[in-house]
């Protein structure tokens, strides 16, 4: 037999609270009840929360999660309170109802979630619907009542849905877009600086060819039209970019669709198994026009869409990707700008976030290298490459902190031509 402690039998005596609320739907108007009960019980020191009391049902665990909030305040607004009664319950409950079987929702188990919802017409002949699945609410208790009732996101989920769908598809790509997609390809793949493709010539360049150690190359693959192909880093999978009438179509790793690519005009759509996002080239910079989540779940809660609003502003000669987004009841922005739309030197990049910025700088220095500089007030971070003819020779990390500066190994770089 296994041994159980005295206080696991008397924390598992007491998952069923005998203190707890009660509440009574009496018979005559119509009511619904909308739930969501934490978990009560603390496993590692045995104990449970005392019951939340009702200034503390804005707190962030008490409360509504986002998707039981979005429905209950669809209820409000399509059951008015003068016609059915409204039950918010976010504690742990017993649930009387005055119907002639005398029904019951036990939600009293501390060491349980509860989350759903029931509906009672409030006549003593009729049963109660219940339900978990808290997507499309009203529709079914509008069913129930044979009343027109439709939730509000519902049009713009459909909206939202069509979007996506027209999105995956490709009409027709501006030259230029071709000439800066590999910048964009890079960026999906590494989400790095580490090969400043953007200064350099890769006509009739096959394969650049990073020497970080013996066993840690980093290669980057192109065809005889100048398209990333393929990128190998360190000991990582093989990543390929896969094309179709000189468009690349798709990046896969290990034979493995990882992302697809749609071009329309001046825009490129990259989408995986999560997200869709929109890229509209300014200049020669690809920013974020619209973002779209469409994983199984957002689909199934019948929203697509995260609610962030990308804005893409210029002034003069700089180009700033704005981004508005909310979490819980703050509201925030960042942006991303850049000093001029065709990474011409000298070139900053300023991210402003809601707690500070980072400065990126594209520069030449007194040697003719191109710097990459990353700083913030903590750090500085810079990159040195020797390009000399447009062809990278060599690159070499420096780092500062505390007023200490710190030179890494210089990395060489090996090119391929086509014959």
């Amino acid at each position: 037999m296994m041994y159980e402690s005295p206080e696991e039998r008397k924390f598992d005596s007491e998952r069923i609270c005998t203190n707890c609320d009660t509440l009574v739907l009496e018979a005559g108007k119509p009511h619904i009840v909308v739930y969501d009960i934490k978990y009560m019980s603390d496993s590692q020191n045995k104990t449970y929360h005392e019951q939340p009391k009702e200034n503390e049902f804005q707190n962030s665990y008490f409360g509504f999660g986002e998707l039981v909030k979005r429905e209950w305040d669809e209820l409000c607004r399509n059951f008015s309170e003068n016609d059915v009664m409204h039950h918010q319950v976010y504690r742990n409950t017993f649930v009387k109802i005055q119907n002639s079987i005398q029904e019951t929702i036990n939600l009293l188990d501390r060491q349980d979630r509860h989350k759903g919802y029931l509906y009672w017409s409030g006549k003593p002949t009729d049963k109660i619907f219940t339900g978990k699945e808290m997507v499309l609410t009203t529709e079914k208790i509008a069913k129930i009542r044979d009343d027109a009732k439709t939730s509000s996101y519902y049009q713009a989920f459909k909206q939202d849905s069509l979007m996506v769908e027209s999105k995956m598809k490709t009409t027709f790509a501006y030259k230029n877009v071709l000439k800066n997609i590999n910048t964009l390809l890079l960026k999906e793949i590494i989400d790095d600086y580490a090969l400043p493709i953007q200064f350099l010539n890769i006509k009739n360049v096959k394969s650049i060819t990073l020497n970080t150690g013996s066993d840690k190359e980093i290669t980057f693959n192109f065809n005889n039209l100048g398209q990333l192909i393929s990128f190998k880093g360190r000991r990582e999978n093989e990543i390929k970019v896969n094309y179709k009438n000189n468009l690349p179509v798709s990046i896969t790793e290990e034979g493995r669709a990882d992302k697809n690519l749609y071009f329309q005009n001046n825009t490129v759509t990259i989408k995986n198994n999560y997200d869709m996002e929109t890229y509209e080239l300014i200049g020669n910079l690809f920013l974020v026009k619209d973002r779209f989540v469409i994983d199984e779940i957002n689909y199934e809660n019948k929203d697509i869409n995260p609610k962030t609003i990308y804005k893409i502003t210029s002034k003069d000669n700089e180009v700033c990707e704005e981004k508005f987004y909310k979490e819980s009841n703050d509201r925030y922005t960042t942006s991303t700008c850049y000093s001029n739309n065709l990474w011409q030197l000298p070139l900053t990049i300023t991210n402003k976030f809601p707690k500070g910025q980072r400065i990126y700088k594209f520069y030449l220095n007194e040697n003719n290298y191109l710097i990459a500089e990353g700083s913030n007030e903590y750090r500085t971070e810079r990159i040195i490459y020797k390009i000399e003819n447009n062809i990278l020779r060599s690159i070499q990390f420096y780092q500062e902190k505390d007023n200490e500066g710190k030179y890494g190994d210089e990395v060489l770089v090996d090119y391929e031509f086509y014959k």
